[in-house]
């Protein structure tokens, strides 16, 4: 209905379009594209309304939707590169990409799919990171904080910090064609031995 008819920009409908917006984010079993270019569409639709607002108090909802909007492009981009042998970089950086969001996407999902990304192009420095970080967060949901997260390899990025943590890690089954094709163990083990060469690989595009 709000992709056909568009959003209004009105208050009252904001938790709505913020509710719509994350609970796709948290999927765990990806939406074709046609689903994430219609969220894309919806989000813009709402931005260009509040563009025309002059309401000091949409300044705020303004860069808060641009803000999803340009999530749910990044998540649109990433599958209308899957099964393209040729794109298969491009999608890794998109979803490295995405790792600056885990305000509202869920961190444990950005951090496991930046590494299953970045391991399937041969980034591998990258990806043992991103893996390890994965592994931080799901034992953070485990104990309910995350009082033990080591933020050394991400001091200087705009990857935040501060994230909430979802109640349990996964809602939906992760995807078997998500688990690395080794066990993580023996990366991260090949990780932690070379760990200080690594944190001068990491960019976020």
């Amino acid at each position: 209905m709000f992709v056909k008819y568009g959003a209004p920009p009105s208050q009252q409908n904001f938790n709505l379009y913020r509710r719509i917006a994350t609970d796709m984010f948290a999927l765990r079993k990806p939406p074709s594209y046609a689903v994430w270019a219609d969220l894309r569409e919806m989000l813009f639709s709402l931005c260009k309304g509040l563009e025309r607002s002059r309401a000091a108090e949409d300044a705020g909802a303004l860069a808060e939707f641009r803000k999803l909007n340009l999530v749910a492009h990044l998540l649109a981009f990433q599958e209308a590169c899957t099964g393209q042998e040729d794109l298969k970089f491009i999608q890794a950086k998109q979803a490295v990409s995405l790792i600056r969001y885990t305000d509202v996407v869920p961190a444990d999902k950005a951090f496991f799919l930046a590494g299953d990304r970045c391991r399937k192009v041969a980034m591998d420095s990258m990806a043992f990171v991103f893996f390890n970080r994965y592994l931080d967060l799901s034992e953070g949901i485990d104990d309910g904080e995350l009082g033990h997260l080591d933020n050394t390899e991400f001091a200087g990025t705009d990857v935040p910090f501060d994230v909430e943590l979802p109640e349990v890690s996964s809602p939906d089954p992760l995807p078997r064609s998500y688990l690395p094709r080794q066990p993580l163990q023996s990366q991260l083990h090949y990780h932690n031995h070379h760990r200080k060469h690594i944190h001068s690989h990491i960019h976020i595009p």
